[in-house]
């Protein structure tokens, strides 16, 4: 959804700074060729575009995307496949379940009870589809559900609320992680390792990247 009109927030209100820098204003077309009049005298990008400070201009989100703040996501039923493009889950795969009689489609016929999804089991990453991943501490070892939100790009905070990956990492990988892992049990995704960034300012603990935590 874009911004709404007459919502002060820094990234609209950096947008109106930008056209003021040095410029003249046509009065045809006050906030430029990139970005629309919200009212108010605040000018921003257009429902569906997000702001590419950089740039200096709106950019448009990407088949299967909405924006949401500063960032891109998927909609719902889609999540970012390896190649961070927004793909189709296949309805049956992270539907929810108590026992494997829930999940009634063949291809996905595993029942991740702990976490509540239809899911299937594997040996190596390429038995799993999409962004899942195999979990070999399971038993049997499972396609494992990516948290919601893992990978999406942000600046700010609010970028990440409301997702599982919660934390927004603005200084390095400005995607969004997940925040608040187990150090000792180590629970991040597969591919994770738990950090303590603490030394850096983080209250709690973040899942990176295995083999970059600096600790």
């Amino acid at each position: 959804m874009g911004w709404a009109a007459g919502t002060p927030t820094w990234h609209v209100l950096l947008a109106t700074v930008l056209l003021g820098t040095g410029c003249l204003v046509d009065p045809d077309q006050r906030c430029g060729p990139d970005l629309v009049d919200l009212g108010d005298g605040v000018c921003g990008c257009a429902e569906g575009e997000i702001l590419d400070v950089d740039a200096r201009a709106c950019i448009r989100c990407g088949p299967h995307e909405v924006a949401t703040g500063d960032a891109c996501s998927c909609i719902e039923g889609y999540a970012r496949d390896d190649a961070g493009v927004c793909a189709e889950v296949p309805p049956g795969l992270g539907a929810p379940c108590t026992t494997a009689a829930d999940c009634v489609d063949a291809a996905y016929p595993v029942c991740q009870a702990d976490d509540g999804y239809c899911t299937e089991a594997c040996t190596t990453d390429d038995d799993c589809t999409g962004a899942f991943r195999c979990q070999l501490d399971g038993s049997p070892p499972f396609c494992q559900q990516p948290p919601t939100g893992l990978g999406t790009a942000c600046e700010v905070a609010e970028d990440c609320e409301g997702l599982e990956a919660d934390y927004c990492d603005s200084f390095f990988t400005g995607e969004c992680l997940v925040s608040g892992c187990n150090l000792e049990n180590d629970d991040c995704f597969v591919g994770l390792s738990c950090c303590d960034l603490s030394v850096f300012g983080l209250d709690e603990p973040i899942c990176v990247e295995e083999g970059t935590c600096p600790f």
